[in-house]
């Protein structure tokens, strides 16, 4: 029973190292000048502006396409109304 207790408490010695070396490890980070919370917010605005980004070429290209088939089928419509027409010879 003696292990275990021994086990146990070297698990806790363990974990609360690792927490205090998260810890010192954000500090540092945070001391080379730049703080971790700012550089992760400014990542997280480049992403949502490159997304609107893919979103509005998207549109643009939808929009380019619906042109396209408005004006093919004008054309169309032109051409059936020139063949149907009576000829004035």
């Amino acid at each position: 029973m003696e292990r275990n207790s021994n086990a146990a408490a070297v698990a806790w010695i363990a974990l609360i190292a690792a927490i205090l070396a998260l810890i010192l490890a954000w500090v540092a980070y945070n001391r080379t000048g730049v703080d971790l919370e700012e550089q992760i917010q400014m990542e997280v605005e480049e992403a949502v502006d490159e997304v609107n980004l893919e979103e509005a070429v998207s549109d643009i290209q939808q929009g380019a396409s619906d042109a396209l088939e408005a004006t093919e089928q004008a054309a169309q419509e032109v051409a059936d109304e020139v063949d149907n027409s009576p000829e004035t010879e």
